[in-house]
């Protein structure tokens, strides 16, 4: 998500109100300074995961609570609980890029791009809580997507290749109580309120809680 989409979404969204990132924020050092710039307009605060698509310091991810990095921006460490409302709200970023092979030589690839044993360890620590916010969904989720087999083709991997984050993040589910989860990495939003499960998709704002009649079917893409 570039800086102009935060702050479109910021503009349409009552002040007050703060927004939760599930990652992909395409924070890296050499866009530090756009990010403080475009910070500075918001109307609320925004706290942000780590995807695979961002460059966050080692330190930040090690800190116990929120790194701020500009006016109303602040980086969420794994294993993160935030409150809401009253609500209790489990933080964990992380993936593995497919298009791994396309970014590397372009200095695009965080080698620590997925969960460390340290952050797994302290995501599992988080207690119960209300809600869980991830970068990438929870395996079962994700199998339930029937993802294009050519995607994998295209970047030279097996059918059979999975994400070992997603399933950390399906044991890390388990282990906080199995609540609903909210999750971004894939690209089209997604629902399955039978699971309790939510993709956001790109550039979109999911409210919190989900209307009862936005998934009649099982299925639904978020406008």
């Amino acid at each position: 998500m570039d800086p102009t989409a935060i702050v479109a979404a910021d503009r349409a969204t009552p002040p007050g109100v703060p927004f939760l990132h599930v990652g992909d924020l395409d924070y890296h050092p050499d866009s530090a300074a756009i990010w403080a710039r475009m910070a500075a307009s918001l109307q609320r605060e925004v706290f942000a995961l780590h995807g695979n698509h961002d460059r966050f310091e080692l330190a930040w991810r090690d800190a116990t609570e929120p790194v701020r990095l500009a006016p109303q921006l602040s980086f969420v460490p794994d294993g993160t609980v935030l409150t809401f409302g009253g609500l209790r709200v489990g933080c964990v970023g992380g993936a593995t890029s497919i298009d791994r092979r396309d970014r590397e030589p372009i200095g695009r690839w965080d080698p620590h791009e997925a969960l460390r044993p340290s952050e797994v360890a302290r995501a599992m620590a988080m207690g119960p809580v209300d809600l869980l916010v991830t970068h990438c969904p929870p395996q079962d989720v994700i199998e339930r997507l029937l993802l294009p087999k050519d995607l994998l083709r295209h970047y030279g991997l097996p059918l059979s290749w999975r994400d070992p984050v997603a399933a950390q993040i399906q044991a890390i589910r388990a282990a906080v109580g199995q609540p609903p989860v909210v999750s971004g990495h894939i690209h089209v939003p997604f629902a399955a309120p039978e699971l309790g499960a939510y993709i956001v998709g790109m550039d979109r704002v999911l409210p919190w809680p989900v209307p009862d009649d936005a998934d009649p079917e099982g299925r639904h893409r978020f406008p």
